[in-house]
């Protein structure tokens, strides 16, 4: 069976969603030069925009039938702002943020190097730790719960509706964090404001909020 080498793509300013880490093909051309933390022209969503990025991660996939192609590599990371910000959403451990498949990291130790200079929003769950123990600078959630076996693993009691309500405070984080996006807000105001806005009489929601870190220098 034929593989080929896929690219884990995050993509400058998009709104990333739970879970969705962006694959791109890997030209055979261009295999070599396809290393962590090197900066990527992609083609993006439907109309295939084209878009830069960053390397998070490659591995080999056998599974590569629907994915685009990486246009060009740029082998050496340009110079950016030193407080450029950089997103991560999804599933992970202190140990760095897990792949679609939840079976790799697509951010871990080797990508601190990258990361370190840069304002970080991490959300997933024990990135907080992840950050403090690389020196990480801006936002990152602890433990949070985000589906029905997450709140049963906390401890929380189940109630009717729970997952309803669950992916609604979900939706509604999201759509809190994509206006301190949109605002350009600093990150280090952020576990504050979304403490303050949080909803006291849903305890899952307090554990959530109540694990917000922001970090600065």
């Amino acid at each position: 069976m034929r593989s080929a080498l896929v690219a884990h793509v995050a993509i400058d300013r998009t709104a990333y969603h739970f879970d969705k880490p962006y694959d791109y093909l890997v030209p055979f051309d261009m295999i070599e030069g396809a290393k962590v933390g090197c900066r990527v022209l992609i083609p993006f969503g439907t109309g295939n925009r084209k878009r830069q990025g960053m390397i998070l991660s490659v591995d080999e996939t056998t599974d590569f039938d629907k994915l685009k192609f990486v246009i060009n590599i740029k082998n050496v990371l340009p110079k950016t702002p030193e407080k450029e910000r950089i997103v991560f959403i999804g599933h992970g451990t202190e140990w760095g943020l897990l792949n679609q498949r939840l079976d790799g990291f697509i951010v871990d130790s080797n990508s601190v190097q990258f990361l370190r200079g840069k304002d970080i929003i991490g959300i997933w769950c024990d990135a907080s730790n992840f950050a403090f123990k690389y020196d990480l600078t801006g936002f990152f959630t602890s433990m949070f719960i985000s589906n029905y076996h997450e709140l049963v693993e906390c401890g929380f009691d189940t109630f009717d509706g729970c997952e309803s309500e669950i992916k609604r405070q979900n939706e509604i984080f999201a759509s809190r964090i994509n206006q301190l996006l949109s605002a350009n807000t600093p990150s280090r105001e952020w576990a504050g404001i979304l403490f303050d806005s949080l909803d006291h009489e849903k305890g899952f929601v307090n554990y959530n909020y109540k694990a917000l870190y922001s970090t600065e220098e």
